[in-house]
């Protein structure tokens, strides 16, 4: 391998110009080749010393992946390329699987991480080197090894710039007398030659490291050790070490060849052709050196040697990256064509021996066997280009006489300076390449992450291949797999090589016969078709004549192991060849159109599951709407074509006893595209064709074909071809029947007619006709599933408007009653519930008056009535129960417990025969039932006969249904209410002897208390108690619940507190008592105590001598001990601010005392402290607007009032600041406040 090559495994374009970056700090030489993923690194390996694998490519199977990466790369090292610093536990451990099996070495593509990769990479190049031949270094040591190993009659010799021998081969020992090793090292001074030729060789070493140029010396005399001279010529050359040093950096080694000469007659004209020979060699070097790119280098190349060697052809051949075929880069003279068409092969012959000797041959025309592009009179002089002893090439020139030796030395000596120049500008040339593609890659990355509009994204990304490949024109194809159909999505014509109106292309690529394409999908390769291909497909041919392109590059767009698409880059020139880069950028650009190509799919796939879904929505959303079935149909046909994309289409119902489909709906597309068979399609003629579809119009069904068809399989009918003949074909043995156009389901002009089925349970009403009369694609799967989804609603629809047009009226007067039933049953006041009855009767039932009557024992009260001339005249009117002798009516509904009605009921019963009752006609008797219970009768009166139907007896029992409930609810709420009233203030009373009747008067301590009890009882206590003079005990407690068992269990606290207490028991240690001793009684109620206590002790005065102020009481501090139960902590406050003081435990009764500890908090009081307590009935107010009064509420309602140091003040106004808040709000939980003031 010549070239040190990287195989980078990647796809992101960001990555790969880091990666190029950080190598091309530590390398200046070695070739790049990108693959797109794994897969196409093991299917078209190449040899490399390095692959760079992106961990990201690895499938599920990282073993089998590493396995058959190593065998297709077998001498590389393989290094993986890792994205995040940060990899969860799954992607370490594979990381870890694939160090152990065959990754030499892994890098983060981070700053420090790039670093460290291309010093790594760094290495192996110098590895590389050294194994290629570890013994030579640079160009000199090249020289000298070539010199020591020449086995020619010329003598040379290799002088450094220090004037010691480098190279010293065998002619030089005849000629000199001096052994090769004793030469080899020695300075020149040292050298055991005479006077004279050491004085000569000193003088040509000066000349040659002075001028810097090759010259000649002929007929120079050459003791040795000889009797007489030897006449010599002398070639002379200055080399230096570095071939890019100029001539004033250093000294240059010196290179002689020397040659016997006897013609003395020639020696004259010899030299001066000689140093002409060496003075073309300098200009040849200096105008092939000039040039930095490859082409003009060669130009420069072929064009000098064609002309210095008097040559008729001249051409170079590259090495290509197989390392095998020699292919020609630049050809002149007449057989440039026929050896433009022939390249060579590395490893055949006279090839391989020539590049084997690495020196110039001479050849005959026939040496290259039958293929050889050379008339038989044909010369050739053939040498290898070699760089750091690699072959890179061969240049052979020819003509029609023979070369001599002196041609063949010249000759070298030209191809030495061509190789130098020719790698120098490859070296450039790739670089410059490897950054315009580089660059190229960015800006479509760019395109696709910057372009919001899809179609711009694949206009840009086929303008740069097109621009970058340089070619005629190039087109986005995309492939629909299902109709197996392709569609151009993006084209690109590049005008420069284009003509300026070039033949348009048709956007649907039919795949019927283009064998190229589908190998191109179905084997997913780049495939070249060339028109002046003897086996070129005719129908690609064809293709290509049509359009004048003569060179056609087709990439196929692989997207998740499918093919979505391909991309066709065209070329019009005749010539044109695309090189191993040129394919390589092709795909790698191929790549990112085959990413944006997919998420275009996918955005539009996206798209119409969106519209679809969207439009099967609106479709819902009306079908839920009351509209009359017209209105469905039309809003269903519409939601149909638009979800599909399509301007006309029908809904035809089906009418079973006139065997007809009958349009309900139609939309007509005005603008419609013809198919090309319609191209006389006459728009008049069919405008008044009597088979026009138009709603109303009647399509028979009976032997028709499509509705045969339709009911055998029951499902959507595709009509490719609406001019087919089985469409209008009539059966056997009706010849003479006549079947419209399509069968009359559409348009014949149409490119095709979908007709999906309309089903009410499992019965197919009609149908859903979508005609495509705008583009010839096929119907696919979503194009049925849609239009059978949108088929099935309309089904639903339709049956939901029968159902709505017979049960309409019921469903009115259901809601009536539910709204009815809503507006009664609000309210649980008995009155109140009368009058919402009467009032709502009238929604159901038109009435002049009605009454509602209440059994009360054996007969039945009038309590409520409406539409009365004297309301009080029948208020209280009693009725019997039961039916006597008279059959009253009422009693007679009541014991039969049906509604009964009377179309005229004024002679019927003696109690209608009354004047109060003279106006009544017809009446309704509805029996009130609630619970299973006869509890009254709604009797509904009208002064008309025959007022009332059975259909408004209905609603009035079922207005009696709803109202009967709660009627009776009311009425035992009403008792309820009276018996809760009674229990609150039995609850009251409790609460209020349980409460301190007096407020007891320590010293240095002023004490208040007071409680706002809720309507309800919410369990608010507090207490107060002393153990010792001068001791003060605080209580304030909340017992959950309400009513009377928070009422008794306030007083089971107040006395357990009471007999707990005594000499020495701390707050904590009461809490403890009280929680033993009453856990399981509140256990067994699910209640508990919220509770706290707090015990103030003066402390002795500051000050040792009491007589100081013996009329003022010297100003104590006190200790306050406290424990809390779960109530909220008390408040410290001064007039500087307020502090919760941090107390807290769980309510007695929520642990058993074996499980729960309650502790004692102390704090020392400052003179002028104010101590509160509350229940959370004050922090819980609320307003009518639902805010609570809150702990900062509280906290401000205190410093507005702690400054008086008045201890009922502040309680009374913490009280009132809470119930002003809450302003008309029922308070529903005790209010409770205890201050303790120290003086």
């Amino acid at each position: 391998m010549s070239r040190f090559i990287i195989r980078l495994i990647q796809n992101h374009i960001d990555a790969t110009a880091l990666i190029v970056s950080a190598i091309g700090r530590h390398l200046t030489s070695y070739t790049l080749s990108i693959a797109r993923d794994l897969t196409e690194a093991i299917n078209e390996p190449i040899e490399a010393s390095v692959v760079l694998l992106n961990f990201d490519q690895f499938s599920d199977e990282i073993t089998t992946d590493l396995s058959r990466l190593k065998h297709q790369y077998k001498d590389a090292s393989i290094i993986l390329l890792v994205n995040s610093t940060a990899l969860d536990s799954d992607q370490e451990e594979r990381l870890i699987e694939a160090l152990d099996h065959g990754v030499n070495d892994c890098f983060h593509l981070t700053q420090s991480g790039l670093l460290l990769l291309g010093r790594q990479v760094a290495q192996q190049h110098q590895s590389w080197v050294q194994h290629q031949d570890p013994t030579i270094l640079s160009t000199t040591e090249l020289i000298n090894r070539a010199i020591i190993n020449d086995k020619s009659d010329m003598a040379i010799q290799f002088i450094g710039a220090d004037r010691k021998i480098r190279g010293w081969n065998n002619a030089a020992e005849t000629f000199f007398g001096i052994k090769q090793k004793d030469a080899l090292g020695q300075t020149v001074d040292t050298l055991p030659l005479s006077a004279d030729d050491l004085n000569r060789l000193k003088d040509i070493i000066d000349q040659a490291q002075t001028t810097q140029i090759p010259f000649f010396i002929s007929v120079m005399p050459l003791e040795g050790r000889r009797s007489t001279p030897m006449w010599v010529n002398v070639h002379v050359y200055p080399i230096f070490s570095d071939l890019c040093q100029t001539s004033a950096e250093a000294l240059p080694d010196v290179c002689l060849v020397t040659t016997p000469t006897t013609n003395f007659d020639n020696l004259e004209r010899s030299t001066i052709q000689h140093n002409q020979d060496l003075q073309l060699l300098q200009e040849t070097n200096r105008q092939i050196s000039s040039e930095l790119e490859l082409q003009p280098t060669l130009v420069k190349a072929v064009e000098q040697t064609k002309y210095l060697l008097d040559g008729d052809n001249c051409q170079i051949y590259l090495l290509e990256k197989d390392n095998k075929t020699l292919r020609p880069a630049i050809v002149l003279g007449p057989l440039a064509n026929p050896i433009r068409a022939m390249p060579l092969r590395l490893d055949r012959e006279p090839i391989s021996s020539l590049v084997s000797a690495s020196r110039a041959a001479l050849w005959r025309a026939f040496d290259l066997g039958d293929l050889s592009p050379y008339p038989a009179n044909y010369y050739l002089l053939a040498a290898p280009l070699t760089a750091l002893k690699g072959t890179i090439g061969l240049i052979i020139v020819s003509r029609q006489y023979a070369f001599t030796q002196d041609d063949r030395f010249f000759f070298e000596s030209l191809v030495q300076q061509a190789s130098s120049a020719i790698n120098n500008a490859r070296l450039f040339e790739e670089t410059q390449r490897s950054l315009k593609e580089l660059a190229i890659l960015y800006e479509a990355s760019q395109a696709i992450s910057t372009h919001w509009n899809d179609q711009d994204v694949l206009n840009t990304l086929i303008r740069h291949t097109v621009q970058a490949l340089d070619v005629s024109r190039g087109f986005i194809i995309s492939w629909d797999k299902g109709q197996n159909k392709s569609y151009i999505q993006a084209e690109f014509i590049n005008y420069a090589k284009s003509p300026l109106k070039p033949p348009k292309v048709s956007r649907i690529v039919e795949l019927t016969e283009r064998a190229a394409l589908i190998t191109l999908i179905d084997q997913k390769r780049p495939v070249f078709l060339y028109l002046n291909n003897p086996s070129l497909d005719a129908v690609e041919q064809k293709e290509m004549q049509r359009y004048d392109c003569k060179v056609r590059l087709l990439l196929p767009l692989v997207a998740k192991g499918q093919t979505v698409g391909w991309v066709e880059l065209w070329e019009t020139e005749q010539d044109r060849h695309f090189n191993a880069d040129e394919v390589r950028l092709a795909r790698t650009l191929s790549s990112q159109i085959a990413v944006a190509l997919q998420n275009i799919r996918y955005l539009e796939q996206t798209q119409r599951t969106l519209e679809e879904t969207t439009a099967l929505y609106r479709v819902a959303s009306a079908l839920t709407t009351p509209q009359d079935p017209q209105a469905i149909i039309s809003t269903v046909l519409q939601e149909f074509l638009q979800a599909l994309s399509f301007r006309q289409g029908s809904v035809i119902v089906f009418d079973y006893g006139i065997k007809a489909g009958i349009v309900k709906a139609h939309i007509h597309d005005d603008l419609p595209i013809r198919p090309p068979q319609a191209a006389q399609f006459n728009q008049a003629k069919m405008t008044t064709t009597k088979h026009r579809v138009q709603e109303g119009y009647q399509i028979p069904l009976q032997n028709n074909p499509v509705y045969e068809r339709l009911m055998r399989t029951n499902q959507p009918v595709i009509i490719d071809n609406p001019k087919a003949d089985w469409l209008t074909h009539p059966p056997s043995f009706l010849p003479d029947l006549f079947i419209p156009p399509v069968g009359g389901w559409g348009d014949e002009q149409a490119f095709n007619i979908l007709i999906v089925p309309i089903r009410i349970r499992e019965e197919i009403i009609g149908v859903l006709v979508a005609e495509n009369t705008r583009h010839n694609r096929n119907f696919d799967q979503t194009d049925i599933s849609t239009g059978q989804a949108m088929a099935d609603q309309l089904g639903v629809g339709l049956q939901n408007v029968r159902l709505y047009e017979s049960e309409y009226r019921r469903r009115e007067q259901a809601e009536t009653l539910r709204e009815v039933a809503a507006v009664v049953s609000s309210s649980l006041n008995l009155n109140e519930v009368l009058e919402r009855i009467l009032d709502q009767l009238g929604r159901v039932v038109q009435y002049d008056s009605a009454a509602i009557h209440l059994i009360e024992g054996n007969e039945r009260r009038v309590i409520a009535g409406r539409g009365f001339t004297r309301l009080e005249d029948h208020i209280g009117l009693t009725f019997p129960v039961h039916i006597g002798s008279e059959n009253e009516p009422g009693a007679m509904a009541i014991q039969t417990r049906q509604p009964l009605i009377f179309s005229d009921i004024s002679g019927s019963s003696a109690s209608f025969r009354e004047s109060r009752h003279s106006h009544i006609r017809s009446w309704m008797g509805i029996p009130l039932i609630a619970r299973d219970k006869a509890i009254g009768l709604i009797s509904i009166d009208n002064s008309n006969i025959d007022a009332y139907t059975e259909e408004d007896l209905e609603m009035a029992l079922a207005f009696a249904n709803q109202v009967a409930v709660t009627l009776e609810n009311a009425r035992l709420y009403e008792i309820e209410v009276r018996e809760l009233e009674r229990e609150l203030n039995i609850a009251h009373e409790i609460q209020e002897t349980l409460l301190p009747q007096f407020i007891p008067q320590i010293p240095g301590l002023d004490i208040a208390g007071r409680i706002e009890p809720a309507r309800q009882v919410g369990g608010d206590f507090f207490h107060f108690f002393s153990t010792q003079d001068e001791e003060l005990g605080v209580a304030i407690g909340d017992v959950s619940g309400k009513g009377i068992p928070a009422a008794l269990y306030m007083a089971a606290g107040i006395t357990a507190i009471d007999t707990q207490t005594g000499p020495g028991v701390t707050p904590g240690e009461l809490l403890n008592k009280l929680n033993a001793k009453l856990y399981n009684r509140l256990r067994e109620n699910r209640m508990n105590i919220a509770l706290q206590i707090a015990t103030f002790v003066p402390l002795p005065p500051e000050s040792e001598n009491l007589n100081e102020k013996p009329d003022e009481e010297l100003a104590r501090g006190s200790l306050m001990t406290a424990a809390s139960a779960g109530m909220i902590a008390p408040i410290g406050a001064t007039v500087n601010g307020c502090t919760y003081l941090p107390v807290g435990g769980l309510p007695v009764g929520a642990l058993p005392a074996s499980q729960y500890t309650y502790q004692d908090d102390m704090f020392l009081l400052d003179p002028f402290t104010t101590i509160i307590f509350t229940s959370d009935g004050i922090v819980e107010a609320q307003n009518n607007q639902g805010e609570l009064f809150g702990f900062e509420r509280l906290e401000k309602t205190i410093l507005d009032i702690v400054h008086t140091r008045d201890a009922q003040e502040i309680a009374d106004y913490i009280i009132d600041a809470a119930q002003t808040f809450t302003g008309e709000s029922e308070q529903h939980d005790d209010m409770t406040v205890v201050v303790v003031v120290k003086k």
